[in-house]
């Protein structure tokens, strides 16, 4: 147990040390942690953040796959953010309906595709969006998390990224997310340790942030 502690711990580390540089979008799961045990459900939000505070970079599509462990998680659904506009249906042709999805769903046992495509303006967009924006919520049930173990989900790949105006935006960089069960928290120094990381982290982020303006 002691073992898989601390592997989390340098794992936390390394993507905290390993972060993205200031000027990049970052397409990002969060929470980057959670806790959670066999039984229970969790929620995992799409975000596009680093876009700017006033917004420099506006998101018109874009196209994920995201993977899991399906031995782990059973992936439950999913919902679109109005950051894009109203998703009224599929039907490409359907203009009562601000964005259309590309048929968003599983594309594997293991891996969930995300795609949308708005048909609104960049100046109704940047209404809708801030500089850490939500795109989307994916659920999951944990089907197995023993005591001391971590299951992550991953950004296997972002296949399309564009702006408002049409063009693709490049230089991003992608933060996964991890599960863990919480009962392998088992003493108060390192339930401390991990609260000090992930505060570290938001810390981080801010400061990012302050540093753009």
């Amino acid at each position: 147990m002691k073992l898989r502690m601390y592997q989390l711990i340098l794992s936390l580390t390394v993507i905290f040390a390993i972060s993205a540089p200031s000027n990049a979008v970052v397409i990002e799961l969060s929470p980057a942690l959670q806790v959670s045990e066999t039984g229970e459900s969790v929620s995992i939000d799409l975000v596009a953040s680093d876009l700017g505070s006033p917004l420099t970079t506006v998101i018109g599509n874009y196209d994920v796959d995201i993977e899991f462990d399906d031995s782990a998680l059973a992936f439950t659904g999913f919902s679109f953010s109005d950051a894009l506009g109203s998703v009224i249906s599929t039907d490409f042709f359907d203009f009562t309906s601000d964005a259309f999805d590309g048929f968003s769903g599983m594309i594997s046992s293991t891996e969930v595709n995300l795609n949308l495509f708005s048909f609104l303006f960049e100046s109704d967009l940047a209404l809708l969006q801030s500089d850490s924006t939500v795109l989307a919520t994916l659920n999951f049930d944990v089907l197995a998390l023993d005591v001391g173990e971590f299951t992550d989900v991953t950004i296997a790949s972002v296949n399309s990224l564009v702006d408002a105006a049409g063009f693709d935006i490049t230089g991003f960089s992608t933060m996964d997310a991890r599960i863990n069960n919480p009962s392998d928290i088992a003493s108060p120094k390192v339930a401390i340790m991990l609260s000090l990381l992930i505060a570290a982290i938001t810390l981080r982020r801010k400061f990012l942030l302050k540093s753009k303006v």
